[in-house]
């Protein structure tokens, strides 16, 4: 998926909606402008996780946050621990990449918060 953008932006917010249908798979929003990824918020969903159950926002390759751990009850938040300042910067043309792993349910929402970079 794109997104354009025409005006300033002083924050924007990629949410992420996850299935445990896409083990290991991979979500990608490419951006047009240069985006300062600085903080991930998510909530797990109406199932509990179990050993094994991620998530990871990146930047291309390269991770952005901590492995969040989804090894958690139905309904209850989750927040990334950090954000590695040396990649969280995605350029114009870049992808912010959100990273699923599984063994149980992964079924999850997380929210990226970006500022322009």
């Amino acid at each position: 998926m794109a997104a354009t953008f025409d005006a300033t932006v002083p924050m924007l917010v990629v949410r992420s909606t996850v299935t445990n249908t896409n083990p290991g798979s991979n979500a990608s929003l490419t951006t047009t402008r240069g985006l300062k990824v600085i903080d991930v918020v998510g909530n797990k969903g109406l199932v509990g996780g179990g050993a094994g159950d991620t998530i990871l926002v990146g930047n291309a390759a390269n991770a952005i946050t901590d492995a969040m751990v989804l090894n958690i009850a139905a309904n209850t938040s989750f927040r990334a621990a950090s954000i590695d300042t040396a990649f969280s910067t995605v350029a114009a043309g870049g992808a912010i990449r959100v990273t699923v792993a599984f063994n149980t349910d992964n079924g999850c929402w997380a929210n990226v918060y970006c500022v322009p970079a």
